[in-house]
């Protein structure tokens, strides 16, 4: 997993960092869901149709978070903790996860298409284990949001990995892929899932 000191997270993200923090204290981990915060880990709060992230800060900061990204424009942000202040936390998820993948030499294998991709994923990672150390997309985490979440929770060791990618609507397989960056690709299959939101299969 992602493992860098506050101001580092702070410059790749060219952002402001406020709060009561040590800018060389070592950020360990990532989350995005305040129950599972792990100590001296970034809890990246998300703000989605009904519930916004940053109102469960607090509970990330009781178990032990070591900062915490926010949105400018959300009012009252903590003290008692290293808060980077960034114009959208979704997008400072995603601008880490490019620089911690730049940064792993592990192998990857991206897995997308319309039907199949998570039963494909998995098997292909168990083929892979046996082989090498190897991680894999948990679930189906495969958005916008899981997919780099996935990619900051890999172990800097990591020889392989496999990681889904899902698409909602046009252009998200390319966005997806620039961050993934795979060095092989699975399309499973392209059919008629999501058709709603194009005009046609092709």
């Amino acid at each position: 997993m992602i493992s860098i000191n506050i101001k580092e997270a702070a410059d790749i993200l060219n952002a402001q960092c406020t709060g009561t923090y040590d800018s060389d204290k070592h950020i360990k981990g990532v989350s995005i869901d305040s129950r599972n915060v792990t100590e001296n880990s970034l809890f990246i709060p998300i703000k989605g149709m009904t519930v916004n992230g940053h109102a469960f800060v607090k509970d990330a900061i009781k178990k032990g978070a070591a900062a915490t990204l926010w949105n400018k424009d959300e009012p009252n942000p903590p003290h008692d903790i290293a808060v980077i202040l960034v114009e959208d936390t979704v997008k400072g998820l995603q601008e880490l996860s490019r620089y911690y993948r730049n940064k792993l030499n592990t192998k990857i294998v991206g897995v997308t298409g319309s039907n199949g991709k998570t039963s494909t994923k998995d098997i292909t990672a168990a083929i892979l284990s046996q082989k090498f150390k190897t991680q894999k997309t948990i679930g189906n985490y495969n958005t916008e949001i899981g997919v780099p979440f996935t990619l900051l929770s890999l172990d800097e060791d990591c020889q392989a990995a496999v990681i889904e990618m899902g698409m909602e609507r046009k252009g998200e397989i390319d966005f997806l892929a620039d961050l993934v960056q795979p060095d092989i690709a699975i399309l499973t299959s392209v059919g008629l899932v999501h058709i709603d939101n194009f005009h046609s299969i092709e």
